[in-house]
């Protein structure tokens, strides 16, 4: 069979169930050489309304990209039967196996729920007496959650116990769900000191229920789960992973092949016995009697002795312990070695009893055996414990350095450098051009792989996002683990990586992080947009209020000039009617030469001030319009600026002085001193004589020793101590709703420091008046040409 590309549709792949199934599959395809792509996601939700955020991952799978699938039941939580049959049948004609959920015309592997949760059921019955129980079921409609509860039901009918529904409750097999559940039930804790829980997790947490509440389990309260996925003193129902996983693999690879495979594979659950079920330890130590006498260990144990032990020689007896240790520690756990060395123990009695000498001449080498597995199970919790430690510092360290990522091509070049010490080979980031076609294009920002990171244009590299990666899957051997990145919940872009075990882990760490950073500068992004919209905006209503002034105050001289105007030009009228009627007298005439001379100055003074303001206004808007760097003069320039912002600041009776030797001059954008000033004549006005008349406004230019320094101050009500370290943050204001915006003195801040490259400060205290002092840098123009922004020197 040519290798395939085998597709794997799992929960978190960081949760213990699904590592066991990842690493199951992986186990029965590699060795033919057989690619696994593992999409990775939280449960399905088929209905629109119902839809997970993350189910959209499952929706890239590609048909021409797969050669098979296999669907783990895992993800059917929060829907009913016919709704995974619906997700699972989408994909067809590919072919696929699911597993833990059946699907009629589709070829599954299960372990049998119902006889696990009968003999649990069963034990709490006969072994305790117990008769009265709770259940803590799964999410109502899921297929899985419906058999366990109805399996529950059915034993305690069958053992004529009642089934009360009052002691119920259900969760979506979450940790968190169980205590939910848990807290819910606690009311009727009195009728029912013992619950069955639907699985381990929701176990886990109606025990924390239970020790909040100060009942200890088993003293006060039974509890039993389903799964044994977590190290725990739960007694519970073991279901075969492995077993499973590489049954669902061994079908998927025989439909890739067109063979014939039977509908529906069961395996048989183990009942594990613990102490959450008030068990005695003889109890216990005859239901692990009886576990031990099935164990394929004993029977390759006894055929070691027969075959290699012989008379139980030095050499023999070191090739053994060869062998165990290579045979037997390489794949154990810490519970199975724990279980290995009970039964060499047994061995050894059963030697005792009934081969006295045999057992004389093994009993050293069998004992070294012992210890031999003694040790590599301490150094098996050993390195668990090293290894969530290590998980936990990796964890951190991503987030740490994440944290410090300001752009999109930032976290990718952290990527970059975390990924391979952290267990990934390779990493594929993309985002999607439009997250709403998620089949169309995406943009691959991010390649990294044994080689390195690959050089990419500034812009990414464009192509269809169900191939995954460009150019497709096909191009990479390893088995591939494909999940989401999110922002504010919705889908944004997916990462493909190729990782270890020990990458696995921080998968979902990993997935997460990433979201985080992204939806970081996202948000960034999106307030320095805002922002410059609100900045360009108040620039634009300064702009708009200058109009307006500038029109108000021409209004004035305009109206004084017409008014005068017309009255001329009615007495010129009453004068040539006069003259041409032969009754113009010397006086009348003298009278309105007079007059016109009055009314001439009268409508030239006021032409001349339209005039200025007309003059002032143009330069200041096309000043504020253009920020094109030139050569101005201070003084006059300021003055220009006060005039137009006359209508401002004379309302109310409020003056404006201005100090400024003729002699100074900057270089630089004109309309930026003019937006600066703007803003704090507004601010003074609005905020600084609010509910007064009479305010003073000076400002007071002159040239410091580092360039030239602008103090703005006003003899208003000042700045109260709590406000005056956030008077230039963006959006600060008292007057939010009363035609505040908080972008005013923001503005002002960032037009002195990042275009002047000057400094900004502010002293003032409530009824003192504010002062604000502004330094501009002198700078030699000479040393960089056409580099330099500002200078500040005397006009020669």
């Amino acid at each position: 069979m040519k290798p395939l590309t085998l597709g794997l549709f799992v929960g978190s792949p960081d949760d213990p169930y699904m590592r066991r199934v990842i690493d199951g599959v992986v186990e029965v395809t590699a060795p033919g050489g057989h690619k696994v792509v593992c999409f990775a996601s939280t449960e399905i939700r088929v209905k629109p309304e119902q839809r997970s955020y993350q189910a959209v991952v499952f929706d890239l799978v590609d048909n021409n990209g797969l050669d098979g699938l296999i669907i783990s039941g895992s993800l059917s939580h929060g829907v009913d039967a016919e709704e995974f049959a619906a997700f699972c049948r989408q994909f067809s004609p590919l072919p696929v196996v699911t597993t833990s959920v059946k699907v009629e015309g589709i070829p599954g592997v299960f372990t049998d729920s119902e006889e696990g949760l009968r003999q649990i059921v069963r034990h709490l019955i006969t072994a305790h007496g117990f008769r009265r129980l709770g259940f803590l079921g799964g999410p109502p409609g899921q297929q899985e959650a419906e058999a366990r509860k109805s399996a529950f039901c059915a034993e305690l009918r069958l053992n004529g116990c009642e089934v009360e529904e009052s002691l119920f409750e259900y969760g979506d097999f979450t940790y968190s769900s169980g205590v939910s559940a848990a807290r819910r039930l606690s009311a009727v804790w009195d009728r029912c000191e013992r619950l069955v829980c639907a699985n381990d997790l929701m176990a886990l947490g109606a025990k924390q229920v239970l020790a909040e509440q100060g009942k200890k389990v088993p003293e006060d309260f039974v509890l039993t789960g389903f799964d044994d996925f977590q190290a725990s003193d739960l007694t519970t129902v073991s279901q075969p992973v492995a077993a499973q996983s590489h049954a669902a693999a061994e079908l998927l690879l025989k439909l890739c092949a067109h063979e014939t495979v039977p509908q529906f594979t069961n395996i048989n659950p183990q009942l594990v016995i613990r102490t959450s079920c008030s068990c005695r330890a003889e109890i216990r130590q005859n239901h692990l009697v009886k576990s031990l006498e099935d164990s394929k260990f004993e029977q390759a144990l006894q055929a070691w002795l027969d075959e290699r032990l012989g008379q139980g020689s030095a050499e023999e007896g070191a090739q053994f312990l060869r062998d165990l240790e290579s045979s037997v520690m390489g794949e154990a756990n810490t519970e199975e070695l724990s279980l290995n060395m009970a039964r060499l123990l047994r061995l050894q009695q059963k030697l005792a009893k009934s081969d006295p000498e045999r057992h004389n001449k093994t009993s050293d080498i069998l004992g070294r055996a012992y210890f031999l597995l003694a040790e590599a199970a301490n150094g098996h919790l050993s390195r668990q414990a090293f290894d969530a430690d290590l998980r936990a510092q990796r964890v951190r360290q991503i987030n740490e350095t994440l944290l410090s990522a300001q752009n999109l091509d930032e976290i990718a070049e952290t990527m970059a450098k975390i990924l391979p010490n952290i267990g990934f080979d390779s990493c594929w980031l993309s985002l999607w051009e439009n997250p709403r076609h998620l089949k169309g294009p995406a943009r691959l920002l991010l390649e990294w792989t044994k080689g390195g990171r690959s050089v990419l244009p500034e812009e990414g590299v464009e192509f269809m996002a169900s191939k995954l990666i460009p150019g497709g899957t096909d191009r990479v051997k390893d088995r591939l683990l494909f999940v989401e990145v999110l922002y504010s919940r919705e889908p944004q872009g997916f990462v493909v990586f190729s990782a270890n075990s020990a990458g696995s882990l921080l998968l979902d760490a990993v997935r997460s992080q990433i979201s985080a950073a992204i939806e970081r500068v996202r948000l960034w992004e999106e307030r320095m947009q805002t922002e410059t919209q609100m900045i360009q905006s108040e620039k634009m209503a300064a702009l708009g209020s200058l109009v307006a002034g500038v029109a108000h105050e021409i209004n004035t001289p305009v109206g004084i000039g017409v008014t005068t105007a017309s009255d001329l030009h009615q007495h010129t009228r009453d004068v040539l009617k006069a003259f041409e009627n032969n009754q113009l007298t010397k006086t009348q005439f003298h009278q309105y030469l007079s007059l016109i001379e009055e009314e001439a100055r009268l409508i030239e003074i006021n032409l001349l001030k339209a005039g200025d303001l007309i003059r002032s206004f143009k330069k200041i808007a096309v000043d504020q319009s253009h920020e094109e760097a030139r050569r101005f003069e201070v003084g006059p320039y300021i003055k220009d600026i006060v005039l137009s912002l006359h209508s401002q600041w004379k309302v109310g009776g409020h003056r404006c002085e201005v100090e400024c030797p003729e002699s100074l001059a900057l270089k630089g954008p004109p309309g930026t001193l003019a937006q600066i000033l703007g803003n704090l004549i507004s601010n003074a006005v609005f905020h600084g004589f609010e509910g007064r008349n009479g305010g003073l406004i000076k400002i007071v230019v002159w040239e410091s020793p580092h360039g030239l320094r602008l103090e703005f101050s006003d003899n208003g009500q000042g700045i109260p101590p709590e406000y005056l370290d956030r008077i230039f943050e963006p959006f600060f204001t008292t007057k939010f709703g009363r035609g505040g915006s908080g972008l005013g003195l923001h503005i002002v801040y960032n037009l002195v420091t990042q275009i002047w490259k000057g400094t900004i400060s502010c002293v003032s205290a409530p009824g003192q008046g504010t002062k604000f002092i502004v330094d501009f840098p002198a700078q030699d123009l000479t040393e960089v040409p056409g580099e330099k922004l500002v200078e500040t020197h005397k006009i020669p």
